[in-house]
């Protein structure tokens, strides 16, 4: 079985032997959808994500439903959802994180890859410059006795996010260097948070940002691109050098300009003036950040959105 888009699969297709006994063009991510698709398709003994992150999600929670082998093909490396044991899934509106299974095998075709354009590819540096602002979140909420903190961990981390950072020319140029950083990154990452238990490591208040968009707009813009704003926005918040990773991010050529990636300024004004709120309002669907000891006034929003521009 394979579980794909149309885009993708023409890619792909010329490139293999065999046709699958089973094609899926995926269409959302809705749970009702997932559990609905699954309960429909036929029996199979080997399931193929092949594309992007939904792909990725697709093909996991058919294999974990039926407990069947499955392999993984990235055309693009914009998430790191091959990498991850968990399927995400929206509920709601929000996206939540169900379930465990690994991939068998992540095939990595640098020429498969670089057939993507290269803004989707340049994506995926995001949810590895997220370690950015996460450890600083992390180091809040173990001060604030709300997360057990791990010093070799976070320190692992802290060196992951440096080779991300040395390799941003590359990165930019989607070079099978800049492919190697961000896919050496995903596996370091993705151990690093199974050896915590989970995704401290990488994920902080930046991600909260693209979970508040989304469930505000109903809209889904490139999950990197969109994390990549979320990384500025919330470094402001924190303090943290956002002029510094704001740098790296151009040097990776990443999308992370509300004008780059679709975001209207109305979308990001409502989103930062509501986000502590979010937090607020949902803390079983979020965790302690600098969202529990900073408000996001208008003077900062004032002062993110100048910084985006």
């Amino acid at each position: 079985m394979v579980c794909t888009m149309p885009e993708p699969w023409d890619l792909v297709r010329k490139q293999v032997p065999w046709q699958p006994m089973c094609l899926h063009m995926v269409t959302d991510m809705t749970l009702e959808t997932l559990e609905a698709l699954e309960a429909n398709l036929p029996d199979c003994k080997v399931v193929y994500g092949i594309g992007g992150g939904s792909a990725a999600d697709t093909a996991k929670f058919v294999a974990m439903k039926r407990n069947c082998r499955l392999v993984m093909v990235p055309t693009i490396v914009s998430v790191d959802a091959f990498f991850t044991d968990a399927v995400g899934v929206r509920i709601d509106g929000r996206v939540r994180y169900i379930g465990q299974v690994w991939a068998d095998v992540v095939a990595v075709d640098y020429d498969l890859i670089q057939q993507a354009p290269p803004r989707w590819n340049r994506a995926g540096c995001a949810d590895l410059l997220s370690i950015h602002t996460a450890l600083h979140d992390w180091r809040l909420a173990a001060e604030a006795g709300e997360a057990r903190y791990d010093e070799g961990i976070a320190h692992r981390a802290g060196e992951c996010l440096r080779r991300v950072i040395d390799a941003a020319d590359e990165i930019g140029r989607v070079s099978r260097k800049g492919i190697d950083a961000i896919i050496d990154g995903y596996g370091e990452e993705v151990r690093l948070c199974a050896e915590y238990g989970g995704a401290r490591p990488e994920e902080g208040s930046e991600h909260l940002f693209v979970y508040n968009y989304e469930f505000r707009t109903r809209r889904h813009l490139p999950h990197g691109e969109l994390v990549g704003t979320g990384i500025y926005a919330l470094s402001v918040v924190q303090d943290n050098d956002p002029s510094g990773i704001r740098d790296v991010m151009e040097r990776c050529g990443l999308a992370y300009r509300p004008k780059d990636n679709g975001m209207t300024q109305d979308e990001l004004v409502d989103t930062l003036r509501t986000l502590n709120d979010f937090r607020r309002r949902y803390p079983k669907e979020s965790f302690y950040s600098v969202l529990d000891t900073a408000e996001i006034d208008e003077e900062m929003v004032k002062r993110i959105a100048e910084g985006l521009s």
